[in-house]
C-alpha cells in the first residue's frame, strides 16, 4: 500500500536533509516523498538536487505550512498520507508499524504514535504521551478538546478520510492541525467492526525538534488560538460537553494572553484578558470536582478566582503596578 509522505518546508534546507534521510531509512519501502517548498529563499532547491530521483519537489508562492501540506495532499498518489515537518525526524520502523496497524484496523481513519521533543531530535527517549495513554480512543473528539495530544509528524491518515473531513484550514494559524484532528474524529469508517476512529501506537516513532525561537506564548500566537477556539465553539457548541471544554480552553487562552500582556506592561489589555478568562472559565460550568482539580493543580490550570483577582489588581494605578511588577520581574509599563 503506497504511503505519500508530505513534507512542507520554508528556509529549512539543512534540517530538511536530515528529515528526508529519516524517511529513506524506513524499513517500509512502498512510499513516495513529496516536498512542498513554500517559497524558500535559502539554498533549499540546490540542496535537494542530491535527492532528485527519490523525491517529488514542488515549489509554490508562500502560503504557510497548511497551504503547503494541502498542496502535498492534493498531489499525493497514495492511499495513506503521512506528515513530516522539515525539521523533525522519524525512527526507522515508523511507516511499517503504522501501515501494519491500519491494515489490521480497517475501522481506524488515523493512527498516531508517541514521540520525543527537544532541541536535538533523537537525543532522548522521554515519551511525551505518557500522561495520555489511558485516554479512550473510542472518543478522540472529546479527549482532544481536553488537550491536543497528537503531534503532526506522528500522524498517518487514510486519504479517503481527508476527502470527507476536508483538509487543513490555513486561516486557523497555530491551530490548523488541532482543527483537522477534531474534524477527522467526527469521521467514521465504513467498517462495521468498530466505532473507533483513531488508533494509537504506544512507541516513540518520531522526534520533534524544539527550537529556542519557538514562541507558543507570543501575543499573536495566542490571539490566533482564541480566534480558532471561538470558531470551534460556533461549530460544535450544540454538544454540551464540547461547549464546556471549549469554554475552558478559551479561559486558558485568555489567561495566557493576559499574562503575556502583563509581562509587557500592557496592564489595561491584561485586565480585560483576565476578566475574559474568568468569564469563559465560569461559563464552562465547572463541577465541584473540576474546581478541586483546578485548585490541586494550581500553577498549571488557571482558576476563576485568581483570574478575577488578577483582573482587579490590574485596575490599580500604573505607578503602583510598575513598582510591584518590576519587583517580581513581570515587566514594566511601556
Amino acid at each position: 500500500m503506497l504511503v505519500s509522505v508530505v513534507i512542507p518546508t520554508f528556509n529549512c534546507a539543512d534540517f530538511l536533509v536530515e528529515a528526508i534521510r529519516s524517511v529513506l531509512a524506513q524499513t517500509y519501502e512502498d512510499y513516495e516523498i513529496i516536498v512542498v517548498d513554500d517559497g524558500s529563499t535559502d539554498h533549499t532547491e540546490t540542496t535537494l538536487r542530491q535527492f532528485a530521483n527519490r523525491i517529488r519537489y514542488i515549489r509554490q508562492e508562500p502560503g504557510g505550512p497548511s497551504v503547503a501540506r494541502n498542496r502535498g495532499i492534493l498531489e499525493a498518489r497514495g492511499e495513506l498520507i503521512a506528515f513530516l515537518d522539515a525539521d523533525d525526524l522519524w525512527r526507522p520502523a515508523k511507516l511499517a508499524r503504522q501501515v501494519e496497524y491500519l491494515n489490521h484496523h480497517p475501522e481506524a481513519v488515523l493512527v498516531y504514535t508517541d514521540f520525543t521533543r527537544g532541541p536535538q531530535p533523537g537525543s532522548n527517549n522521554d515519551p511525551r504521551l505518557r500522561a495520555y495513554k489511558p485516554r479512550d480512543p473510542a472518543d478522540p473528539f472529546h479527549a482532544l478538546l481536553e488537550e491536543n495530544f497528537i503531534a503532526t509528524p506522528t500522524v498517518m491518515v487514510r486519504r479517503e478520510a481527508l476527502a470527507r473531513s476536508g483538509l487543513f484550514d490555513p486561516t486557523l494559524k497555530g491551530s490548523e492541525d488541532f482543527d483537522l484532528w477534531l474534524r477527522l474524529a467526527k469521521v467514521r469508517s465504513d467498517s462495521p467492526l468498530s466505532t473507533h476512529a483513531f488508533g494509537f501506537i504506544d512507541e516513540i516513532l518520531a522526534d520533534v525538534r524544539q527550537h529556542e525561537s519557538n514562541t507558543s506564548r507570543s501575543i499573536g500566537f495566542i490571539q490566533h488560538q482564541i480566534r480558532a477556539a471561538r470558531i470551534m465553539l460556533e461549530r460544535w457548541g450544540d454538544d454540551p460537553v464540547a461547549k464546556g471544554l471549549l469554554r475552558r480552553r478559551l479561559g486558558t487562552c485568555w489567561w495566557n494572553l493576559a499574562y503575556a500582556e502583563q509581562c509587557r506592561g500592557h496592564y489595561v489589555e491584561a485586565r480585560k484578558a483576565y476578566w475574559s478568562s474568568a468569564r469563559h472559565s465560569w461559563a464552562a460550568r465547572p463541577s465541584a470536582m473540576s474546581l478541586f482539580r483546578s485548585w490541586k493543580n494550581r500553577g498549571t490550570i488557571p482558576s476563576i478566582g485568581e483570574a478575577v483577582a488578577r483582573g482587579a489588581f490590574m485596575s490599580l494605578p500604573k505607578t503602583v503596578l510598575r513598582m510591584v511588577t518590576q519587583g517580581r520581574g513581570h515587566g514594566a509599563p511601556s
